[in-house]
């Protein structure tokens, strides 16, 4: 667990460079991250290990003051580990939800699919168990690990 958390306070320390790019957010307003992850099925032991590790860490990084004075709030979406609904959460993070970025992604056909629709969408994508991926040239440029 103290592995995983370290990971995701990396991950959420990237995030928070990454929001500092984006000119357009307000200080007043939370940023969003849109996180895809499996909460239920066979990989929910899984999923659940990095949500908490997630939430963790961002309470970690509120409490110190967040991004330029605004807290960044996780939405968190459920792939079930299938590739299909992690292709639509993604979609629906991206059009509807408006987030600035997404993470996440535990399987490979699941990191896949969130990639996709990351290139397609011009979002960046951090994936947090990096061998899913293997290269970012394989997922197209919106894609890091």
């Amino acid at each position: 667990m103290q592995g995983s958390l370290r990971c995701l306070t990396a991950t959420l320390s990237c995030i928070s460079l990454i929001c500092f790019s984006f000119p357009l957010i307000s200080d007043a307003q939370p940023i969003k991250v849109g996180i895809i992850l499996p909460l239920t099925g066979e990989k929910a032991a899984f999923g659940e290990i990095e949500k908490n590790s997630f939430i963790m860490a961002l309470n970690e990084i509120n409490k110190a003051g967040g991004v330029k004075g605004a807290k960044i709030e996780l939405l968190i979406e459920d792939d079930t580990g299938k590739p299909d609904v992690a292709r639509g959460a993604t979609e629906k993070l991206v059009s509807k939800d408006n987030v600035v970025m997404l993470g996440g992604g535990y399987g490979s056909s699941e990191t896949y699919a969130i990639a996709g629709v990351a290139q397609q969408k011009s979002s960046p994508f951090l994936s947090i168990p990096a061998q899913q991926i293997g290269s970012q040239s394989k997922a197209g440029t919106m894609s890091f690990d």
